[in-house]
């Protein structure tokens, strides 16, 4: 039986082994695992070398055993042996005996030195068989002797191998049972900290995945934060300029108010304007009506001689005139498709085939040339200077359509353009009859002033109709920027 030894702790502990630490504590318990495992394994080299030490015992008995009884044979048939031979050699010795020597005789031939040397007396030559017999049995007997005490030792050997296979057996029994209980628990223990371990490492290794994807997450709501901060400083920076442009566009809008304002009393200022100068047309319109009257009663036969004389002259003057007119439309007009030669036409029937004076004022008024006096105005000048001839002479029918269809249909603009042609001729006939009365007949200085403050009439009511008319394209040019950029404020 293996003796206990006594650990650190002085506690006494079968098979020298230590105490087993408590579970709780891993470290302990690994080094209680790596300061048992070389004493466990030297523990099974020790039963392994006692159990083949106790085999090759048994094997050395079972020899010993052979041994001694093929001694114990060799030894029966050297007994058997030895009878024969003594029976044999004493058979021999007798036979020799009775030959060679006649037992109780004297004439016995002694054949023996001492016999021949002593022969006084009768010799027994015989070999002593006793003597022959005691050498080989003390020789036999001491190897028996031997052999017994050999057969003894070994058995006494072989005894005490067996008691102590026994106690060996015993102690490596109980100590086989022992580690096998120990090495099941240490197993137990191991498999429950190796599970414990591996719910552990899983258990890590989900808090490290967890702990991963919580830092992929926070990664990305950073990147998100970053994104959002950066979004925020571009639209505070944008705010920052949309602020200024507001207090910018602000500036602008109330310098448009106050424009808008100035331009809304200067409008009121024109409208005003305008209406004191259609009030003073009015008058000069009457004015000039009353000298309309005052010339057409003064109209004498020599304006009338004078008209028939350059009645020829007038047509010229007017076919030129219709002529620009018609080339003003062409240049005006696209041309047509297809051009057909036209065939030629009378003087008098040029004025009915052009171009009716209708569409001229369609695209006037398409241009915005849109007069800014009343028609009676315009009408008032247009048709002074021939309606005392038309009444006292009477002009060819042709030129009386196209002046008749001329004052019905002609825009203002178109009226201004006949007006200032038909004053250019009254004037050069105005001269010419002035010339040709000079031989003739004197005129009178009432009439000469009277055509002379008509024409200084007709000059001032053309420069205040271009003054007007220039205003008037201020105001509206001004008018379409304002219109312009409230658009363009409404838009922004």
């Amino acid at each position: 039986m293996m003796g206990t030894e006594a650990d650190a702790d002085g506690r006494y502990l079968p098979l020298g082994l230590p105490a087993v630490p408590p579970s709780n504590d891993p470290q302990r318990l690994l080094a209680y695992v790596l300061q048992v495992l070389p004493q466990y394994t030297a523990m099974e080299l020790s039963a392994t070398h006692y159990r083949l030490y106790t085999q090759q015992l048994r094997t050395e008995v079972d020899r010993w055993k052979q041994q001694a009884t093929m001694t114990m044979q060799r030894l029966l048939d050297e007994e058997d042996k030895r009878v024969f031979m003594e029976r044999y050699a004493a058979e021999v010795v007798k036979e020799r005996n009775d030959v060679l020597h006649h037992k109780g005789a004297k004439k016995h031939k002694v054949w023996h030195n001492c016999c021949r040397q002593h022969a006084s007396y009768d010799l027994d030559v015989t070999p002593s068989i006793v003597s022959l017999r005691g050498e080989k049995l003390t020789e036999c007997s001491l190897e028996l002797k031997q052999a017994r005490a050999s057969l003894l030792e070994k058995d006494r050997l072989l005894d005490a191998a067996h008691e102590l296979l026994n106690t060996k057996q015993i102690d490596f029994d109980a100590f086989v049972s022992a580690a096998r209980k120990e090495k099941e628990q240490l197993e137990h223990q191991l498999a429950t900290r190796a599970g414990l371990q591996g719910s552990q490492e899983r258990r890590l290794a989900d808090v490290e995945r967890q702990l991963w994807d919580d830092q992929q997450a926070l990664a990305e709501k950073n990147a998100g934060l970053d994104q959002l901060h950066d979004r925020i400083d571009d639209l505070e920076q944008q705010c920052s300029r949309l602020q200024n442009d507001v207090v910018t566009k602000a500036t602008a809008i109330s310098g448009l108010e106050a424009e808008v304002r100035r331009l809304q009393s200067t409008l009121r200022d024109t409208q005003e304007q305008l209406v004191t100068w259609q009030q003073q047309a009015q008058e000069k319109d009457m004015e000039i009506e009353s000298l309309h009257g005052q010339v057409e009663a003064l109209s004498t036969a020599d304006l009338q001689s004078l008209q028939a004389r350059y009645a020829k002259q007038i047509e010229t003057l007017v076919a030129q005139h219709e002529a620009q007119i018609r080339a003003y439309e062409m240049q005006l007009r696209p041309p047509p498709p297809v051009l057909e030669p036209a065939p030629a036409r009378s003087m008098s029937r040029s004025f009915e085939a052009r171009m009716t004076l209708d569409e001229i004022s369609s695209s006037a008024e398409d241009s915005d040339d849109k007069p800014l006096l009343s028609p009676s105005y315009f009408q008032s000048h247009t048709s002074s200077p021939f309606q005392t001839p038309c009444r006292q002479t009477p002009l060819p029918a042709h030129f009386r359509r196209h002046s008749e269809g001329t004052r019905s249909s002609t825009p203002p603009n178109v009226r201004r353009r006949l007006l200032e042609n038909d004053l250019s001729m009254l004037s050069s006939s105005s001269a010419a009859s002035s010339k040709a009365s000079q031989h003739s007949s004197s005129r009178t200085p009432e009439r000469q002033a009277i055509v002379s403050r008509l024409h200084a009439l007709v000059q001032e009511s053309e420069q205040r109709r271009k003054l007007e008319e220039s205003r008037a394209e201020e105001d509206r040019v001004a008018l379409e920027a304002l219109k312009q950029r409230l658009q363009a404020r409404q838009t922004v």
